[in-house]
């Protein structure tokens, strides 16, 4: 995937279909994100950027460009270019805010 590449639900599940990704990885996302947000680690500073303290106690900056387009410093999402529970904690937030509906 090249960079800078937007990560759409369908290139998700095309990526679990390449075999590039599994639904199990997904899911640990999805659970390990609900965990941060159930803790209160997930604290917006502004409008487009959160503090996420991750399960090893760092911190970890995650900045917003609009739905599609998050970015987080951790290693997962930087090198490897993958999102990460960061990310998704995130997402899950953002729509919390927007719904009024918490998912956590």
């Amino acid at each position: 995937m090249k960079h800078g590449s937007k990560l759409t639900p369908m290139n998700k599940y095309i990526r679990v279909l390449a075999g590039l990704e599994t639904m199990s990885e997904e899911k640990d996302r999805q659970k390990m994100a609900i965990s941060l947000l159930r803790q209160g680690k997930v604290m917006r500073v502004k409008d487009d950027y959160f503090k996420v303290t991750g399960n090893s106690g760092k911190d970890w900056n995650v900045a917003v460009w609009d739905d599609e387009n998050i970015k987080c410093a951790c290693p997962v999402n930087k090198m490897r270019r993958q999102e990460c529970h960061h990310i998704k904690a995130v997402q899950m937030y953002l729509i919390s805010a927007r719904t009024g509906w918490k998912m956590w």
